[in-house]
């Protein structure tokens, strides 16, 4: 091949990559234009109570990448935002460990996106206090 040949395919090779690197940033802002701050989760508290809640996100290797405290009062919400590495990465699996008043903890793993939160919501059924967590995809 000749060095034009090169430059082109090398061109477009890199031009290819760039834009399925910024898609998810295009889709966003078409999406939710006037939303610079979606978030990574957004934990519900659906109880009468008030609860501790900790939550703690690992990548595959079990490498701890946010460890937040909150406390939710009773009917309240609260969002994280989104951290920049969860913005650009897409492909990686990150497990979400949730704990409950020191007593309950659930786990969920899933894929981030621009355009889906965790959602965390905190319920009492009868006596006992549980936690739901799912991937949501925004519409």
């Amino acid at each position: 091949m000749n060095k034009k040949t090169v430059v082109v395919l090398g061109t477009l090779t890199i031009l290819i990559l760039g834009l399925y690197v910024a898609s998810p940033f295009v889709q966003k802002a078409l999406v939710y234009p006037h939303d610079d701050t979606l978030s990574l989760f957004v934990i519900q508290n659906q109880d009468l109570n008030d609860h501790e809640v900790v939550v703690e996100v690992f990548d595959s290797h079990n490498k701890s990448l946010l460890k937040e405290t909150y406390l939710l009062y009773p009917k309240t919400s609260v969002a994280h935002p989104r951290p920049f590495r969860f913005k650009i990465d897409r492909w990686s699996e990150y497990t979400f460990k949730v704990t409950l008043d020191d007593e309950i903890t659930e786990t969920y793993t899933t894929k981030t996106h621009l355009l889906s939160l965790v959602s965390i919501i905190l319920d009492y059924g009868g006596d006992v206090n549980s936690i739901n967590i799912e991937c949501v995809f925004l519409e």
